[in-house]
């Protein structure tokens, strides 16, 4: 196989991951409006715009960069969200993350993603 159709490929299956975070995010929106239904609704959290949560994921990523060391810093981060929060957080920057998971495999997840990002900015 040739680089170039390497190259096609991976961003291929990139789109096709995001659209996949897209399609679970909505279920998971569906799934919840039906069991808020039958439950009592609890506290609503406030939701910021997609801008507001796009910025907070670079400067989180600014900052996690400027540490040199990421886990604890992304840990406080996903313990200090909820995971209504969190949800909105990862569709509104399109990062792969399954919010079912428990909050130390999220944020696990969430500094993979930094590094991974740091090494194809280059930077470290």
């Amino acid at each position: 196989m040739n680089i170039r159709i390497a190259k096609k490929l991976i961003v291929d299956l990139k789109k096709l991951q995001q659209s996949i975070s897209t399609v679970i995010y909505d279920i998971e929106n569906i799934m919840k409006a039906s069991d808020e239904d039958t439950k009592a609704k609890p506290k609503k959290t406030e939701i910021p715009a997609d801008d507001v949560l796009r910025n907070e994921w670079r400067e989180l990523q600014q900052i996690l960069k400027s540490q040199g060391s990421t886990s604890q810093h992304i840990n406080e981060f996903v313990q200090d969200k909820t995971k209504v929060y969190l949800q909105a957080f990862f569709k509104a920057n399109d990062l792969p993350i399954l919010n079912k998971d428990p909050k130390d495999k999220i944020a696990q997840q969430l500094a993979s993603l930094v590094h991974i990002g740091s090494t194809i900015t280059g930077r470290s």
